[in-house]
């Protein structure tokens, strides 16, 4: 699944974010020089999102820190995520936050949100942008000479010997299960929950 193993440092951490951000389709980069009105700021993570409309702007803080994180660097964080006009900014911490401070970001566009939950923030379109596609892709070919009324592969087989006829009908059977499972788990989960008509009718 999205990154099981917890990050073991700070670089681990902002390494593993990019990298999940990118695999959902945003544009990731670390270790950004962003411009403001006074000087300019390294941010650990910039993503943008093409396929918004308009595009989107993520900014990520990561903070492994063996300390909860202040509210003061929750403020300079905000006022970096305002000046370079992004939609949405994550503070991640591995000590979790000071008391009160997750109140006061309640209001604002920056999240306060520990690992496990940057990960299960983004698990359904990392799902549908990389994880589904992947085994659509990867899984193909066994489905194709696992389903049972393929008759481009029945040709195939067909010019075979006898005996390696055999043989591709028991490797069939063997693996058909599989790429049943592997079919089923390329496609969305939250594509197939029942859609709710919108009355009237």
């Amino acid at each position: 699944m999205i990154e099981r193993a917890p990050p073991t440092d700070w670089r681990n951490l902002q390494d593993t974010t990019a990298h999940i951000l990118s695999e959902c389709g945003f544009e990731s980069h670390t270790d950004v020089e962003i411009g403001r009105a006074r000087g300019s700021v390294c941010v650990d993570v910039l993503a943008h999102d093409p396929s918004a409309t308009p595009p989107a702007t993520n900014i990520c803080e990561c903070k492994h820190w063996q300390r909860a994180v202040s509210h003061d660097v929750i403020h300079d964080f905000w006022t970096v995520v305002v000046a370079a006009g992004a939609h949405r900014g994550f503070v991640i911490s591995s000590a979790g936050f000071e008391p009160g401070t997750q109140d006061e970001a309640k209001h604002s566009n920056v999240a306060l949100v520990s690992w496990e939950e940057f990960r299960q923030f983004f698990v359904e379109r990392w799902f549908r942008t990389f994880m589904a596609p992947t085994l659509r892709q990867e899984g193909a070919a066994l489905h194709d000479y696992t389903e049972p009324f393929n008759f481009r592969i029945a040709r195939r087989a067909s010019a075979l010997s006898a005996k390696r006829r055999a043989q591709f009908r028991l490797l069939q059977e063997r693996y058909a299960v599989a790429a049943f499972v592997l079919l089923m788990l390329s496609y969305d989960p939250v594509a197939r929950k029942p859609q709710v008509p919108v009355l009237p009718l």
